[in-house]
C-alpha cells in the first residue's frame, strides 16, 4: 500500500523545496488519495485548486504525442505521458494515429505540479527551445509563490488551527496529568471544601510566576515551594498580602508543589488537608521558544496563540487568547465552543 504524504512533505511541495520528480509523485498521489487531499487542504486552503480534479477530460496534446513516438522527449516528460496513457483510454486510442489533431488538456495534477515547479524556477516541460504542448481549459493564474503555508511558517501550526476550527476542540498536553492536582490520601478524606489558589494544575511560561491565595484579615503569610523531584524547600519572606512573586528563577521543565502558611492569631496552611496538593509546571525552554516565536510573528492571531497555549498546558494564557478571539463577532461562536472544550474531558 502506498504511504500517505506527511505534513512536512506537503509543506515542502508548496514551499518549492521538492525536485521536479518529487513534485510529480506527490501531486499524482494527491489526485488519487482523498485522505492526503483533505490533509493538504487543511494545511493550505489557499492552494486547494492544486488538489481538486478539473472538470471534463484532459489529454495529451497531439504534438507531444508525436514527440513521444519519435523519442524526442526527455525522461521526465516521457514518464508524464506514460503515466497518462496508463489511465486514459482516449489517448491510448489516439496514440495509434497521432497525426490527427486534438486540442486537449493534461490532468489537473500535472498542471498543478507544473505550477509549483515554475515557482521555484525548475524547467519540467521544456527540451532545448521546444515546449511540450499542453492545452489547459483555463490558465492557472494564482500560483503558490509564498514561502508560508496559510500564512504560517510551520505546517504543524496550520494543522493545529485547522483542527481547532473543524472539531471545535483544543489540543491537550499529553503529560498534563502529572501536575493536575488530585486528592492526597495521606491528607485525609477527599470531601474537603475547595480553596482557590493560582497557579494550580497548569503550566506557566514564566520562571517567576505570581502566586495568589485567599486573604485572611490581619494575617501574615509564608509561601513554601518545593520541586517534586527534590527535597529542597524554598520559602518567601513573611508577607502581609495574599500575593507573592519570587525574586529567583524557577527551573524550566520542572513540576513544583506549593503551600501557604497563614498566621492570623491561629496557624494553618493552604491548601489544608485533605485538599489536593497545589501543583504546577514551569514550561520547558523549547516550548517557551515556540510560544515566543508565535507571539512575535502573529501577535494578533488569537486562535493560533490559543491552540499553542493549549498544546503546552498554559490554561490561563489560552483562556485569555480565546476571550480576545471572541471579541470578534465572526469568531464568537468558535471561541465559546473552544472555551467549553477546556472544561470537557476528551474521550480520545
Amino acid at each position: 500500500m502506498e504511504r500517505h504524504l506527511t505534513l512536512d512533505a506537503i509543506a515542502r511541495m508548496l514551499d518549492g523545496a521538492m525536485s521536479a520528480d518529487e513534485v510529480l509523485s506527490a501531486a499524482n498521489h494527491l489526485q488519487q488519495c482523498v485522505w492526503c487531499r483533505n490533509s493538504a487542504k487543511a494545511v493550505a486552503p489557499a492552494a486547494e485548486f492544486m488538489f481538486a480534479p478539473v472538470d471534463g477530460p484532459e489529454h495529451v496534446d497531439v504534438d507531444t504525442m508525436v514527440a513521444y513516438r519519435d523519442g524526442k522527449l526527455e525522461a521526465s516528460e516521457r514518464e508524464i505521458v506514460e503515466t497518462h496513457l496508463e489511465d486514459c483510454a482516449v489517448c491510448r486510442e489516439d496514440f495509434a494515429e497521432p497525426e490527427e489533431p486534438a486540442r486537449r488538456r493534461w490532468p489537473g495534477w500535472a498542471i498543478a505540479a507544473a505550477a509549483v515547479v515554475a515557482v521555484v524556477g525548475e524547467t519540467l516541460f521544456f527540451e532545448s527551445n521546444r515546449q511540450v504542448a499542453v492545452t489547459p481549459r483555463a490558465p492557472v493564474t494564482h500560483l503558490v509563490s509564498r514561502t508560508r503555508i496559510s500564512g504560517y511558517e510551520r505546517a504543524d501550526w496550520a494543522a493545529l488551527v485547522a483542527s481547532a476550527e473543524e472539531t471545535k476542540r483544543l489540543p491537550q498536553r499529553s503529560d498534563a496529568d502529572e501536575w493536575r492536582s488530585r486528592p492526597d490520601q495521606l491528607r485525609g478524606a477527599v470531601d474537603a471544601p475547595a480553596v482557590w489558589l493560582t497557579p494550580v494544575g497548569t503550566a506557566v511560561d514564566t520562571t517567576r510566576p505570581e502566586f495568589r491565595w485567599p486573604a485572611s484579615s490581619e494575617a501574615s503569610y509564608v509561601v513554601s515551594l518545593e520541586s517534586t523531584h527534590s527535597d529542597r524547600v524554598q520559602r518567601s519572606p513573611v508577607l502581609h498580602t495574599n500575593m507573592w512573586i519570587p525574586d529567583f528563577d524557577l527551573e524550566r521543565g520542572v513540576t513544583y508543589q506549593w503551600q501557604v502558611a497563614v498566621s492570623d492569631g491561629t496557624s494553618f496552611v493552604i491548601p489544608a488537608p485533605p485538599a489536593p496538593a497545589a501543583l504546577f509546571h514551569v514550561l520547558e525552554r523549547e516550548r517557551h521558544d515556540e510560544i515566543e516565536s508565535a507571539n512575535q510573528q502573529y501577535p494578533n492571531d488569537h486562535l493560533l496563540l490559543a491552540v499553542l497555549d493549549a498544546k503546552n498546558g498554559l490554561h490561563a494564557d489560552c483562556l485569555r487568547e480565546l476571550k480576545q478571539l471572541g471579541a470578534d463577532p465572526a469568531r464568537t461562536l468558535l471561541a465559546d465552543a473552544l472555551i467549553q472544550s477546556m472544561n470537557t474531558p476528551r474521550s480520545d
